[in-house]
């Protein structure tokens, strides 16, 4: 009688354990940070950075170093991947092929920098910073060479998110941020705006209000700004020449 219940837990717990491997195969809810090239699809799963084709396929762990990966950005070309890596206790900045290799650092402050982008010709990367700010609670906007080098401050108070315009000259973004909050469709005074800084005139202009949360992943394409909105989970655009200024909503869910 023994014998024939051990056996059974056994069918049992064999069974609940296949499910579970099914389930964990077919478990994507904890994948963040997409990254869209040409010809894949990046994005950080486990503290790792995984490429996948956009056509579909099995996806491919790029890095596996001791340490965290989060916001990785094609280059224009697509044929490197920029991305923000914790491997010795500080965040910065590295780069590395999208075949694979070993990543190169590019900064060494002591401050942790975050990824935002590249700029359009290929050859330098936008991250937020607090190497200089009067505060840790804010950071501000540097280029730097995506070959390493010291970074340049941009002429912009402080910033959490941005995005470069294609012809390198305007600059999208938000001066506070609260994507790393706990809170929910929050609409009071930390509701981020999105302002839209001009490099060469040194001018701002405020073009889209906290009337509902925006939590920005900005994207400047076309003479337009593109983001999400997360109370009605909305994509919204609003053009950047301010004879055209208006915002449309673009999906809701």
């Amino acid at each position: 009688m023994k014998l024939i219940l051990s056996a059974f837990a056994f069918v049992a717990c064999s069974t609940v354990f296949a499910q579970d491997a099914a389930t964990a195969q077919l478990n994507a809810r904890l994948m963040q940070m997409p990254a869209v090239s040409r010809d894949l699809i990046a994005f950080t799963y486990g503290g790792d950075i995984w490429i996948v084709p956009r056509a579909g396929g099995n996806a491919t762990r790029l890095s596996s170093p001791r340490g965290s990966e989060m916001f990785p950005r094609f280059s224009p070309d697509g044929q490197q991947l920029a991305f923000t890596g914790n491997y010795e206790g500080n965040e910065d900045i590295y780069v590395m092929p999208v075949t694979g290799g070993e990543p190169r650092r590019v900064t060494h402050h002591s401050s942790n920098d975050r990824l935002l982008g590249w700029y359009p010709d290929g050859k330098s990367l936008l991250f937020a910073s607090g190497m200089t700010t009067f505060s840790d609670r804010v950071h501000q906007f540097f280029k730097v060479s995506a070959q390493g080098g010291l970074p340049e401050r941009l002429p912009i108070p402080y910033g959490e998110f941005g995005a470069i315009s294609p012809d390198g000259k305007k600059l999208a973004y938000t001066p506070i941020t609260t994507d790393f909050a706990t809170w929910k469709r929050y609409r009071g005074g930390m509701a981020p705006d999105i302002w839209l800084f001009d490099l060469e005139q040194k001018s701002a202009e405020r073009i889209a209000p906290r009337s509902i949360s925006t939590r920005m992943r900005c994207a400047m394409s076309n003479g337009a700004c593109n983001w999400p909105r997360s109370k009605t989970s909305m994509l919204c655009r609003s053009e950047a020449r301010s004879a055209h200024r208006k915002s449309s909503r673009i999906t809701s869910n």
